[in-house]
């Protein structure tokens, strides 16, 4: 992970152990949540606090998935 505040859609797979076409569709619900409260989002990745928050996981920090 080289970036520290998004998580990409391949991030989102490996941490959730689930298929990048799921991995997908999770990173544009979550942007649309953050876009209905008026927060701006870069498509294909995920404010990695929203993600942690929403999905009840540890921030895995300085941590190569």
């Amino acid at each position: 992970m080289s970036n520290n505040y998004f998580y990409t859609i391949n991030d989102v797979a490996e941490i959730l152990k689930v298929s990048y076409s799921k991995a997908s569709l999770i990173v544009r619900k979550l942007n649309e949540e953050l876009n209905e409260k008026k927060i701006m989002t870069t498509r294909g990745r995920v404010v990695r606090s929203y993600f942690c928050e929403r999905y009840g996981v540890e921030e895995a920090r300085n941590v190569s998935l």
